[in-house]
């Protein structure tokens, strides 16, 4: 019996497939494709890769409601569409569920916690809450924290808001921050190396 993990973000899709013991039985990364129907193949291609599947869940970064993803300012292509018909093609269930809330259900679950705020970074910043050891759903995109105003005249952020949270934090803003600077494009970690070792350009960005 096995259980199988993907995670879909704006820059790669990954995966793991666990026991019952949860021991790590394979994992994967590849790059995230660039339309809705190579994504949906390549889900289908992973799923299918793996035998006696127990359950599977799929996480997405975006706004979903009842297995259809609302709003995905780093997934555009998959908006309005209903991943709830993916599961009828298996004999086993397929949860979807925003990607940082998986983050936080996971983190609490494994250290004990009922209460909790979880925050993601990577091509976008997420956030999940857990009340009571549950996911909060709340209406209106509740732990949506890449998209709470950080500043109200500032960068244009990917959902087209001015001075979202994950216009400063996500990648997308340091390798362009890292273009404007060193005229070429960083990763974040490489920068936060840099401004440990005290490299000015790299504290500016920071």
């Amino acid at each position: 019996m096995n259980f199988l993990g993907i995670d879909v973000g704006g820059t790669k899709v990954a995966w793991t497939l666990i026991d019952g013991k949860v021991h790590i039985r394979d994992c994967g990364k590849v790059l995230v494709p660039k339309s809705r129907s190579e994504l949906i193949a390549t889900l289908r291609e992973i799923t299918n890769s793996y035998e006696d599947i127990a359950a599977a869940c799929i996480a997405l970064p975006g706004v979903m409601s009842k297995g259809k993803l609302i709003k995905a300012p780093n997934l555009k292509f998959m908006e309005g569409f209903a991943l709830k018909t993916l599961e009828r093609e298996y004999s086993f269930p397929i949860y979807f569920e925003n990607d940082a809330n998986t983050f936080a259900y996971g983190e609490a679950k494994l250290r004990g916690f009922r209460d909790l705020i979880g925050i993601t970074l990577g091509s976008g910043v997420g956030g999940g809450v857990i009340i009571g050891g549950e996911i909060y759903h709340g209406s209106g995109g509740a732990g949506e924290l890449g998209h709470v105003t950080f500043r109200f005249d500032g960068e244009r952020c990917s959902c087209g808001k001015k001075g979202c949270a994950e216009a400063y934090l996500s990648r997308q803003f340091f390798l362009r921050r890292s273009r404007e600077v060193f005229g070429l494009s960083k990763e974040p970690e490489e920068l936060f190396s840099l401004a440990k070792e005290g490299d000015e350009r790299a504290i500016a960005i920071f």
